[in-house]
């Protein structure tokens, strides 16, 4: 197939890129031109090894069948036609047939402006020369067997080599990105992978994203864990294909590469000091070993904890603190562990004996998700790192609500010019549902300087102030004075607080101290 084209070179930076314009019917490209897509139905598990084996060969989205069939029904020769240009490229995978371009001379043997392109005619699908970087919809569309114009010429743009180097699949997905129109941007995952495949963005060759992306492509895609040569529980139950339904195998819930990636980034590879940094493929090892070791630990019924139960039971807040807690030990560590470790860590933080049905303590709704969720890391990253249970506590239940919290409250004279000062300083500790009197001996300063890790969320209100317009205090340190204290009150003196701590799934407890003598 031979069309005329005009030739341009765009100059950017220090290279320059040639550009041929010409014109095809829409027939005429389906018969040597193919879009380098994945489909609706594409298994997870084909995505993650696409994105791992470069060059990548399905990065486009899939066919939109209603956009094409819109473009079908309106370009129906009632006087409107498509004057957009389809952009066009060399196949940049595999072997396909040489494209010939030569420019054409007049009959007195003078060089024209006019280049003559010789696209060879596929001898099979693999064969197809040329890839349709943005047109799909117009290009199947228009040359849909009921489209009256399917024999019309449509403007095109051709991003050809010609024994060149300019154009690779890395260039040709970063055009792709940026013609696509706001009005159907990328799928949030599609755009993940696709800039991790090619290297766009912060997906830069061995950045903490690009890592962390290529353990989580590596997780979905192995079936057996290559450490311990047993079942992957990820294998193909991570979602890289956003029109795939959410459907888990393994947990309760599912997650989708651009998540758990960020999970990983985060606690991981973003962390300025590891010990002894694992290789992508040797940390997905590691998250598959120790979520097996997690199954076997978790009492039964298992479809009834927060990891592998469903519905309600299952709480995806908590399998986000258990690979947070499983990156700290790691990232802690000078050698990898093997499953014996993973299992003797568990026990040892009573993974075995803690009852995991989490729906028959927490608060209807999910109002208390996000509190619940940090202190919930937050007590995973310290204990995996600590190898242990803080002392007294003996269930990781019991910890997240309550057992063992404490405050110690620091009371400090106020100087001249109303600035606290060290001298003469006291620091009274009080522990859960305490009610407890601190005489100030005139201090009129108070801050909380040191709590227990479950007392992360909490407030501090005057007692007997309306709970419709309560009095609060800031625990980074209060100066008793107006407009919150009023020192001609004789109700202020003793001044009784109530702090009130939110803990695991909304549920509460409080502290009441009383301040004697703060005048």
């Amino acid at each position: 197939m031979k069309i005329h084209a005009l030739q341009k070179n765009i100059v950017s930076g220090n290279q320059e890129f040639p550009i041929y314009i010409g014109f095809l019917t829409a027939q005429e490209l389906l018969s040597v031109a193919e879009v380098p897509n994945f489909k609706d139905d594409t298994h997870n598990i084909d995505i993650a090894s696409n994105v791992l084996a470069p060059p990548v060969q399905q990065w486009q989205r899939p066919l939109i069948k209603a956009n094409k069939d819109r473009i079908t029904a309106t370009f129906n020769g009632t006087g409107e036609f498509m004057p957009n240009p389809v952009l066009l490229s060399e196949r940049c995978v595999g072997n396909p047939p040489k494209i010939q371009v030569e420019q054409m001379k007049s009959a007195a043997g003078i060089a024209t402006d006019i280049i003559e392109i010789d696209i060879p005619l596929p001898s099979s699908q693999k064969d197809f020369p040329l890839w349709i970087i943005d047109g799909q919809h117009r290009i199947t569309g228009l040359g849909d067997s009921k489209c009256v114009q399917r024999d019309n010429p449509i403007p095109v743009v051709l991003l050809l080599n010609n024994g060149g180097q300019f154009y690779n699949g890395r260039n040709l997905a970063k055009i792709f990105a940026q013609v696509t129109t706001e009005a159907t941007p990328l799928a949030s995952l599609h755009k993940e992978w696709l800039t991790f495949a090619f290297h766009l963005d912060g997906y830069t060759k061995n950045s903490p994203s690009h890592k962390s992306m290529e353990a989580v492509a590596t997780l979905c895609k192995q079936s057996l864990n290559s450490f311990t040569n047993k079942p992957n529980g990820f294998h193909d139950d991570i979602r890289f294909n956003d029109f795939l339904p959410t459907s888990p195998k393994y947990l309760g819930h599912q997650y989708d590469c651009k998540y758990l990636s960020k999970l990983i980034s985060d606690n991981y590879y973003s962390e300025s000091i590891l010990t002894n940094e694992l290789k992508p493929a040797e940390l997905a090892n590691q998250i598959s070993m120790a979520f097996d070791e997690l199954k076997k630990c978790v009492k039964l019924p298992q479809e009834k904890s927060v990891f592998f139960g469903t519905g309600d039971y299952c709480h995806k807040i908590m399998c986000d603190a258990f690979i947070v807690g499983v990156l700290s030990y790691l990232a802690n560590r000078n050698s990898a562990p093997d499953s014996d470790e993973w299992e003797d860590l568990l026990l040892s933080l009573n993974f075995n004996t803690t009852d995991w049905n989490f729906s028959q303590y927490v608060k209807k709704g999910t109002r208390w998700v996000e509190k619940s969720k940090k202190l919930a890391i937050g007590v995973f990253k310290s204990i995996f790192e600590q190898g242990s249970l803080p002392a007294k506590v003996y269930d990781i239940w019991d910890y997240l609500s309550g057992d063992q919290l404490f405050i110690e409250i620091e009371s400090k004279h106020i100087n001249q010019n109303g600035k606290a000062i060290q001298k003469n300083s006291s620091t009274t500790r009080v522990e859960r549902g305490a009610k407890k009197t601190i005489p100030m001996a005139s201090r009129k300063y108070f801050k909380i300087t040191k709590k227990s890790l479950s007392a992360m969320h909490f407030v501090i209100v005057d007692s007997k102030s309306s709970v419709a317009d309560a009095i609060k205090f800031k625990p980074t340190g209060e100066y008793l004075k107006l407009p919150k204290v009023d020192l001609n009150k004789p109700s202020q003196d003793p001044l009784c607080l109530t702090i009130k701590f939110t803990l695991y799934g909304g549920n509460e407890e409080e502290i009441n101290i009383t301040l004697r003598d703060w005048k």
